[in-house]
């Protein structure tokens, strides 16, 4: 496998140079606009997401505390791999 060095190499031994100076491309309002929607969407969705797991945890709660003062008084049996209460 080559690496860009050695294609660089290469490219010199031929006798092509490259150009070695990367000039990099400064970034347009639109892009930083972008970006900057795109973080403040996200940090939305974040809040939203923590509120939502809060509000899931809470049902969780209180399901299992459902489960345990129903489940204390009932039977449980099995048929065909299903569960049913007596």
């Amino acid at each position: 496998m080559y690496s860009n060095k050695e294609d660089l190499r290469m490219l010199e031994d031929m006798g092509i140079s490259p150009d070695r100076t990367v000039r990099e491309k400064k970034p347009t309002l639109k892009t930083v606009g972008t970006a900057v929607v795109a973080m403040l969407r996200m940090q939305k969705m974040a809040a939203a997401w923590s509120e939502n797991k809060k509000v899931h945890e809470s049902l969780l709660k209180k399901l299992e505390s459902m489960k345990k003062s129903q489940g204390q008084g009932l039977k449980r049996r099995v048929t065909s791999g299903r569960m049913a209460y007596d």
